[in-house]
């Protein structure tokens, strides 16, 4: 409840093992490709924006049909 605003729908312990329910855990499968991807997806973003000429912030850049982001997904 403290930081995202929602709650559990039965009571919580330090035995629920929530992790144990993503393939990764028990497969023993690196998890990091995932973080990393996740960042570098922002900097594909940012840099397709930037060829478009939209401006900061990225939230705001739309890359429809922009043949300079074209170019550089080409």
């Amino acid at each position: 409840m403290k930081y995202q605003g929602l709650c559990p729908p039965v009571p919580r312990t330090e035995e629920d093992f929530d992790p144990g329910a993503k393939f990764h855990i028990p497969a023993n499968v690196p998890y990091v490709r995932y973080f990393v991807s996740f960042v570098i997806q922002f900097q594909f973003h940012k840099a397709l924006c930037e060829a478009a000429g939209q401006p900061a912030p990225l939230h705001n850049c739309d890359i429809y049909q922009s043949k300079e982001a074209g170019k550089l997904l080409g």
